[in-house]
């Protein structure tokens, strides 16, 4: 019986959040390796329904069971925020998987930073700024990548985040062009200088530049067959 997979439904252990609880390991009083995620310890046990081992139906005491589905109201609300945050991530990324939306949201990012270059103050060149934080991206998804360090593992949705920065940057700029136009009074919150939104957009174009790339090379190795070896 393996210690890296839950007993009840035969899948890893993770922080996901399923009926409030997360998904983490749980070692049952019985034996160390009976193990099940806490979510579905929780429904088994069902308010005292089922108030044993799933593997070997030892009952379990009144304080174990009571613990297993206790969740204070700061985690009820942080498993809340959790979920809603995990529902827009899942939205925005079924939606980025459209060729035709990532071309109108990058073709309207680039057309607002260029339109608001030339009412900046700012003494910027505005393609030179792109191309340096385009080159910067680049490395650092390349890096990220080549050396699978761990911020892959904390953030594996980074490439997304990457994405929406490159398209906020438009969006950002646009709006401070317009509060310099007079069209908005007071600077929002939202506006973002010449410059940031320069290197946001450049920085995320490498970054997508060297997933893309880095996805490219894993199809086509994954594409060549292996040939049989041919002894003497």
């Amino acid at each position: 019986m393996s210690n890296d997979v839950c007993v009840i439904c035969q899948e890893p252990f993770n922080n996901e959040v399923v009926e409030g609880l997360p998904h983490q390991k749980i070692t049952l009083p019985c034996f160390e390796t009976h193990v099940c995620g806490r979510s579905c310890l929780a429904l088994w046990f069902d308010n005292g329904r089922h108030q044993t081992c799933p593997v070997c139906r030892q009952r379990v005491s009144d304080e174990f069971a009571a613990g297993v589905g206790n969740r204070s109201f700061y985690q009820k609300i942080i498993d809340a925020a959790t979920n809603a945050g995990l529902s827009i991530f899942d939205s925005l990324e079924t939606a980025l998987r459209n060729p035709l939306v990532n071309i109108v949201l990058f073709g309207g990012s680039a057309f607002s930073l260029m339109m608001a270059s030339d009412l900046s103050e700012e003494d910027t060149d505005t393609l030179t700024t792109v191309f340096n934080a385009a080159t910067v991206g680049s490395i650092v998804g390349g890096v990220l990548r080549l050396n699978h360090l761990p911020v892959i593992r904390v953030l594996p949705r980074v490439e997304l985040l990457s994405r929406l920065a490159t398209y906020y940057s438009g969006i950002g700029a646009a709006v401070d062009a317009a509060h310099r136009i007079q069209v908005i009074p007071d600077r929002p919150l939202l506006a973002l200088s010449q410059t940031t939104a320069s290197s946001m957009f450049g920085f995320g174009l490498g970054f997508s530049a060297a997933e893309a790339i880095h996805r490219l090379l894993g199809n086509r190795q994954d594409a060549v067959p292996n040939l049989p070896e041919i002894n003497g």
